[in-house]
């Protein structure tokens, strides 16, 4: 398995006059900062999260272990001189798992989701030269992103995370990237590419390291989904007996409007590509045994060295603390790559140039020529009217 020091080594070195000031405003357990962290051209000043699911016990247990040195914030934190943005504000509502268990209205959410709120009001208040958010597509069915971000040329890069370098083709997500207006001549830089070969799941989930990888107990019970629970051991032989299915099939009769297939129960297959991890599901590996957060860690491309929490005294508790945290994260394949993009724009000159005053000249519009036959046709309306 890559660690981050592998992705770093692919990029022409590169030493910045000052390191940049970069802030994570609702970016979860940090993930997406990791590669930033682990460069020295890159100051993290923390991380201002919200969402109550990252912490453990009360602490924000995997952030102290993976960044030792920077802050972790419940709230917006008073700093200043903010070169770059960095988040990824909840989106399970706007997901298509998370609409049939919550049936939302993405039309009715708009803002009121805190971590979003947070991450906007950071971005409006603290005027980085760019931020980068990841998100769901239909997040522009709930949010109109340029009202919310005013001050921002906004490029949307949509499509599956595998244009990124992740294994997860089917993982469709929104990288929105703001630079502030008057910096837009620096759009041509920004444009997706591959840090990382994609995997098939196998090959992801070879030689798995101690930390984070909890295998449990084949008596335990698992529930599958509501108001059905079996044994580990029982849900490895349904596995067994359905070899080529991927999804867990419920047990009642088709009828109309109902579900055939247990939602965010799945089985991957050593051969095929990872399909989506989801926070809220049940993931199987191609052994049949459910996946431990560090096998997810592995699909999302979070390297090894990256810490999850283990509490022996509560391995499963602390194991689906670890599982929420890691699906919730974006694949570490775009923290890599904007790392590389800031490299590029520092090189180029967006963070030590003054923005273009490009006044907006009106257009001239042009007058339309009549045509012969439309002049033809007044002449005729005209002798019409003398005639009456």
């Amino acid at each position: 398995m890559k660690t981050v020091q592998d992705f770093i080594q692919h990029v022409e070195p590169h030493s910045f006059e000052k390191p940049l000031r970069v802030l994570g405003i609702s970016a979860g357990n940090g993930v997406i900062l990791y590669p930033l962290y682990k460069d020295s051209n890159f100051k993290i000043l923390g991380n201002a999260e919200v969402r109550p699911n990252y912490y453990f016990r009360k602490m924000p247990v995997q952030w102290m272990l993976n960044f030792p040195e920077s802050p972790f914030y419940p709230m917006l934190p008073p700093v200043k001189d903010v070169d770059v943005v960095i988040g990824n504000p909840k989106c399970g509502a706007y997901s298509n798992f998370g609409n049939f268990q919550e049936r939302k209205d993405f039309s009715k959410m708009g803002m009121n989701e805190p971590s979003l709120a947070n991450f906007i009001d950071g971005v409006n208040s603290l005027n980085p030269r760019i931020f980068m958010m990841e998100n769901l597509v239909k997040i522009n069915e709930g949010v109109n992103l340029e009202e919310a971000f005013p001050d921002y040329h906004l490029l949307q890069i949509i499509g599956s995370v595998s244009m990124f370098g992740n294994s997860q083709l089917t993982r469709t997500r929104l990288v929105l990237v703001g630079l502030r207006k008057g910096y837009e001549r620096f759009e041509k830089d920004i444009v997706p590419f591959r840090v990382n070969s994609i995997m098939p799941t196998g090959e992801l989930l070879a030689d798995l390291p101690d930390n984070g990888h909890w295998v449990p107990s084949m008596e335990d019970l698992i529930q599958i989904y509501q108001g059905v629970k079996v044994s580990y051991q029982d849900a490895k032989q349904y596995w067994i007996d359905n070899p080529h299915r991927y999804q867990w099939f419920m047990p009642h009769p088709k009828k109309e409007g109902k579900i055939l297939t247990a939602p965010g129960v799945y089985r991957l297959k050593e051969y095929d590509f990872p399909m989506t991890v989801r926070s809220g599901g049940k993931q199987f590996n191609p052994d049949f045994i459910e996946m431990s957060g560090r096998e997810l860690a592995r699909i999302q491309g979070v390297p090894d060295e990256f810490t999850l929490i283990e509490d022996l005294r509560k391995p499963a508790y602390s194991d689906t603390k670890n599982k929420v945290t890691v699906c919730s994260t974006p694949p570490m394949e775009i923290a890599e790559w904007f790392r590389q993009i800031l490299t590029k724009l520092e090189v180029n000159g967006l963070f030590n140039s003054e923005p273009t005053k490009e006044e907006i000249k009106p257009k001239k519009v042009k007058k339309v020529k009549k045509t012969k036959r439309v002049k033809r046709n007044k002449k005729i309306k005209r002798v019409k009217r003398n005639k009456k």
